[in-house]
């Protein structure tokens, strides 16, 4: 009869054998050196803050527009967030607002900021080659936020590979967060802090690895129904600017419209249709989100702008040129 204890330990062996296998196959479709899974929501933001040296009252510097899981991770990790503002044509933390940030430590005498987190917004990768010397010469660890952009990238450099540190979910649903790095010193220190945290169950692992295989068909899709969405909503709305030579894995699809009150009348119409997506996990303004948690008041004028008229798209990958069209006119009010 096998005792409990070598039940628990064949299962763990099995789960780890998992766990690496699946960071493999992860770091074959980024092009990432190291990789290191770990349980899901916030957690692969907060480990790759950890690895980088945050403790408990350290500044880290964040976009002012993003999903609200990473201001949890920044807390969660005992951090105080710093708002850099976004570009108003890309809706990313950029070089100008990052450096603006930093430069006011300088100028207050203020420490230095240990990190800086920049989301890729949307499945969209940032300027990462501007943010990457920004943070070089003001001795900052960069993190990639690549919630979504698993599959994206820029030239011949992938997401996974921007910054010191990435941090993503790769599968939907699914409790389970990968983080990457470059070096084997960096691949040591997220092993051992990684034992703090709680490791992926077994249906998280699988879930994402059998969604790996058909990651680039759906981006290909997502990608189609983007560009249709595009040719509808171009003259009508403003849509996110993908600059020259990046590629998005279009985990997500949202359009300013003029003001608040046509963004209200198409929420609501869109509801009627139940063609909404959920507001859950969606890009807000950050920085009234740790206003209301008693941090100090900030005003970002750009993500303020572009979070009031946000209208989120639904952009699955099996929609059709009709379904498309349709929700198109019912968001510009036609």
């Amino acid at each position: 009869m096998i005792k409990p204890r070598a039940v628990e330990q064949i299962v763990s062996d099995i789960k780890r054998s998992s766990a690496h296998t699946l960071a493999g196959e992860l770091c074959d479709i980024t092009g990432a050196a190291h990789c290191v899974v770990t349980t899901g929501g916030h957690m692969g933001i907060a480990l790759a803050l950890r690895a980088c040296g945050v403790k408990p009252g350290d500044m880290v510097v964040c976009p002012a527009f993003g999903e609200p899981s990473l201001l949890h991770a920044i807390l969660w990790a005992g951090a105080i967030p710093m708002f850099a503002d976004i570009d108003y044509d890309t809706w990313l933390m950029d070089g100008y607002h990052l450096e603006y940030a930093l430069d006011k430590c300088v100028r207050m005498d203020w420490p230095l900021p240990i990190a800086a987190v920049a989301s890729n917004l949307f499945g969209t990768p940032y300027e990462y080659e501007e943010l990457e010397a920004i943070c070089k010469q003001y001795g900052v660890m960069l993190i990639e936020d690549m919630r979504g952009s698993l599959g994206a990238g820029a030239g011949e450099r992938r997401s996974g590979c921007f910054g010191d540190y990435s941090a993503s979910l790769p599968a939907h649903g699914a409790d389970i967060a990968a983080v990457f790095c470059r070096d084997q010193e960096s691949y040591y220190k997220l092993r051992q802090y990684a034992k703090l945290f709680a490791g992926p169950g077994m249906t998280a692992i699988d879930t994402a690895r059998q969604s790996l295989p058909y990651l680039e068909k759906e981006i290909k899709e997502r990608t189609r129904v983007a560009r249709e969405y595009q040719k509808h909503l171009g003259d009508y709305a403003k849509t996110q600017q993908i600059k020259k030579g990046f590629y998005s894995a279009h985990s997500g699809f949202a359009i300013a419209l003029p003001d608040e009150s046509a963004t209200r009348i198409a929420r609501e119409k869109l509801a009627e249709k139940k063609s909404l997506p959920s507001d859950s996990g969606l890009p807000c303004k950050l920085y009234k989100l740790a206003e209301e948690a008693g941090l100090p008041r900030a005003v970002m004028t750009n993500a303020g702008s572009i979070a009031d008229r946000l209208l989120p798209l639904p952009i699955n990958p099996y929609m059709n040129s009709k379904t498309i069209a349709q929700i198109a006119h019912i968001a510009v009010g036609e």
